[in-house]
């Protein structure tokens, strides 16, 4: 995780949390922005982990 600084690890790794342990707080607004805006570059870095490990 280190080697990919530009994804923000933690806030991935709470609202993971949320969804799993607090879903009686999420936000349809919020989780609908992220899946339009964050996924695609968290894709992105994910298809370039998989490329660096396969090295």
């Amino acid at each position: 995780m280190i080697n990919y600084p530009t994804i923000p690890w933690t806030g991935i790794m709470g609202l993971r949390d949320i969804i799993a342990h607090e879903y009686h707080r999420i936000d349809e607004d919020e989780i609908f922005n992220v899946v339009k805006q964050d996924l695609e570059p968290l894709l992105y870095v994910i298809r370039q982990m998989k490329t660096d490990l396969s090295v």
